[in-house]
Formats: C-alpha cells, structure tokens, sequence
C-alpha cells in the first residue's frame, strides 16, 4: 500500500440562533415600566430577586413528576413593600432574608 494523503476542505458558514431576549418589564401590580435597574442580570452589581410562588403536584424522586400552581414574576420595588405590608396586616408573617456569597 502507497502513502495516502488526506485532504480537508473547509468553508465558512454562518449560522443564525434565535432566541428570547427580555426586552421590557412591567410591574404585576400597578404596570409601572420596569427599567434596567430591576436587571437580574449577572454583569450587575445590583443584585434584586423576588419569588412568590405555589407549586403543588407529584414527584416520584428520579422518574420526574408534574407540579401546577401559580407565581408572581414580576413586581416593582414599591409594590414588594405595599405586598409585605398587605401580607402583614392579613396576619401573615413575613420573614427577614439575608444572603452571603
């Protein structure tokens, strides 16, 4: 058997990704644009996180499961605090959260 030489031949192609990029935010509850500043973006220093939610369902541990429920995505700063004092005053008890990394 003789020598063989492979030859690879390239050429450039362009691909094109479509994805979902937030554009704008409104506030759940009084509809308030919500600028950048609300960012949850990771190159901010200003870190914000609100997460009201209630998930209910099954789970069967490795196989998966399904849960349904509701969330609140989506609130401005002052409507977070009309939210903790509306939960107050209904007798619900609101905790103070504190994280470190």
């Amino acid at each position: 058997m003789g020598d063989v030489q492979m030859t690879r031949v390239y050429e450039k192609q362009t691909e094109t990704v479509e994805r979902n990029v937030l554009i704008s935010r409104t506030c759940d509850w009084c509809g308030v644009e919500m600028g950048e500043h609300y960012g949850y973006q990771r190159e901010c220093y200003g870190e914000r996180e609100l997460e009201i939610y209630f998930l209910q369902g099954d789970n069967f541990g490795s196989e998966g499961g399904h849960l349904t429920g509701w969330k609140v995505p989506d609130l401005c700063d002052e409507c977070v605090a009309k939210l903790r004092t509306a939960l107050e005053e209904l007798g619900i008890k609101v905790q103070d959260a504190e994280r470190e990394w």
